[in-house]
């Protein structure tokens, strides 16, 4: 742990008066908060936490960039812009979408030996991959759009879209469920 210069630092260090204490206009100021002691203060070369190296969304990502992300049906890891739009969401994204391949392999499925299992990236639209050519008139193909959730009677998670409406709520119940 060191102070450093970026803007790869949490959200929440910006919110209720955390600034104060941890984001600071020059390195001096960070070294005699947190480090007065250290000679090595700031470092230079690394980011505030150590596992985001791997994240994607500190690489500049957007909705339709191509990432490695976690398919946990294949129990490998697979590229392209079809992950599921909640690993895309604002704050998900920093655990689920990867640059490169064998970081997902090795934070979600370090055993399997045929992992990443899709490789190519995908261009065009994502659909076009997966549905055929069809007229305008034709019927959309059914999505289905399952999760897992906790079935709390049970003490057991469930994969489905019949969970209870308050788990999709609001927006900690989401994050929670």
């Amino acid at each position: 742990l060191n102070c450093v210069y970026s803007l790869r630092y949490e959200d929440w260090m910006m919110t209720d008066g955390y600034e104060g204490y941890y984001l600071f206009d020059n390195a001096k100021d960070c070294c005699d908060m947190w480090y007065p002691t250290r000679t090595d203060c700031p470092d230079t070369g690394s980011i505030v936490t150590p596992d985001a190296e791997d994240e994607a969304w500190y690489m500049g990502p957007y909705q339709g960039s191509n990432y490695y992300f976690p398919d946990f049906d294949m129990n490998s890891c697979a590229r392209g812009r079809d992950y599921p739009a909640w690993m895309g969401d604002y704050g998900y994204e920093k655990h689920y979408l990867f640059v490169e391949g064998h970081e997902c392999c090795n934070r979600y499925f370090p055993t399997s030996s045929n992992c990443p299992y899709e490789t190519e990236a995908q261009h065009g639209y994502y659909w076009e991959s997966y549905y055929e050519r069809l007229p305008n008139s034709a019927p959309l193909p059914t999505i289905v759009n399952e999760t897992y959730y906790p079935d709390l009677g049970s003490d057991t998670c469930i994969k489905g879209e019949d969970y209870p409406d308050w788990m999709i709520k609001d927006d900690v119940y989401k994050r929670l469920y």
